[in-house]
């Protein structure tokens, strides 16, 4: 990983007795002058690698707290004052709380760093999203194996959403037009701020008011996440995110068995059965 780090020519985030380095944050002002930040939902999580993988990528970090009941806020830690959206709302009010000052790459991520989400530690999965060269890479491993015509006929209130929420503001005739099979799923990516400015800050905000207000979905507030966890390339994503490659036959039902494994991930693609 740090071969990968130096080659990129990113400084080496050791210090002289081989420790790895954080780089803090001494007031939230400090943000814009730092390239790299590593944004964290977190809900109460243990989160004490943040400093480390952070390190690892020379970056700084944020802690977007979604337990305002305990949370302490601080030049790392923010209060996200109501807790709906799953991680959606988190990354939402980073945007608009940092719009106009965004640092030039955000990893956006849960606060586990090992999880059934990703292989591997989040530093490796960082480091190979670095050495990508992409503007968007989510570092996922589950891709959405329906069509999007099933995905609106299984959860017709997503449809509604994409209509009045999405489709006003993005370009669908610019993406694949089934632009939901075969996206990597769910909510952990890094994003240049090129990808982020292509909406205005308008747009955030009305996702952010439906995310926080929204109370009439059949599968309750984590719906509306998952609306978002669904989405997030095509709003965010490069041409490759957003033209996903359609999954046949063995790929197909490879990616089936490997969901069916753990119901929280059936659970956030929607459209199969636990």
């Amino acid at each position: 990983m740090l071969n990968a780090l130096l080659a990129l020519g990113m400084p080496q985030p050791y210090g002289p007795g081989g420790e790895l380095v954080q780089i803090p944050l001494r007031k939230s002002s400090d943000l814009p002058s730092h390239d790299r930040v590593v944004c964290i939902s977190r809900y109460d999580e243990d989160t004490s690698w943040a400093g480390r993988v952070a390190a690892s990528w020379s970056a700084a970090y944020v802690l977007y707290e979604k337990n305002a009941t305990t949370a302490v806020p601080g030049p790392n830690t923010y209060v996200v004052p109501v807790n709906k959206g799953v991680e959606a709302s988190a990354f939402l009010q980073y945007v608009i709380d940092h719009w106009g000052r965004l640092p030039k790459w955000t990893f956006f991520t849960h606060a586990d760093e090992y999880s059934a989400h990703h292989e591997g530690s989040l530093s490796e999965r960082l480091a190979e999203a670095a050495a990508s060269g992409r503007k968007y890479f989510n570092i996922n491993s589950m891709k959405n194996p329906c069509t999007v015509g099933f995905q609106y006929r299984q959860v017709p209130e997503f449809q509604r959403w994409v209509r009045d929420y999405l489709e006003p503001w993005l370009d669908f005739s610019q993406m694949n037009p089934d632009w939901f099979q075969g996206s990597t799923c769910c909510a952990q990516f890094l994003v240049h701020r090129d990808q982020i400015y292509q909406h205005p800050v308008a747009f955030y905000r009305k996702l952010y008011d439906w995310l926080t207000e929204e109370d009439d979905l059949e599968g309750g507030e984590s719906e509306a996440g998952r609306f978002m966890e669904w989405s997030w390339h095509a709003i965010w994503g490069d041409f490759e995110a957003r033209h996903p490659k359609a999954m046949r036959g063995e790929e197909l039902d490879a990616n089936i068995k490997v969901i069916n494994k753990d119901k929280e991930m059936v659970l956030s693609l929607g459209c199969l059965s636990p």
